[in-house]
């Protein structure tokens, strides 16, 4: 849902309510995904260094006044339905690590759409 809103306030809520060391786990259109444009009520697109900005090791962690201590996982998914074979291929080879899933965001690579983004930040 956070793909629909003002999603900042939100995290700042979960980030309340998270007791230290508790994990939330964020699930996301990526923004090469067809359905982060095919929804007219997607106001909000994510990259793979979207919520590292809440982490406090971020450069620009001052934007918020609320700050995660880490991020425990990303994860950028891919298609997997009959036709998209390829995908099977690439899912693994794009989360090999962040220079990779960096390198698959800023690359031609992305002619070849994700689906979604997996997060967890840990308070």
């Amino acid at each position: 849902m956070l793909e629909h809103i003002d999603y900042v306030p939100v995290l700042g809520e979960f980030h309340r309510v998270l007791k230290p060391g508790g994990s939330l786990t964020i699930e996301v259109p990526h923004f090469t995904s067809k359905d982060a444009y095919n929804d007219p009520t997607h106001t909000r697109l994510f990259g793979v260094n979207t919520f590292r900005y809440f982490v406090a090791e971020h450069p620009r962690c001052y934007y918020f006044d609320f700050h995660f201590s880490r991020i425990a996982m990303v994860h950028i998914s891919f298609d997997k339905r009959p036709g998209y074979f390829y995908n099977y291929a690439l899912e693994p080879i794009v989360n090999a690590g962040a220079r990779t899933r960096n390198f698959y965001e800023g690359s031609p690579l992305r002619v070849f759409p994700a689906a979604n983004i997996v997060t967890i930040l840990i308070k």
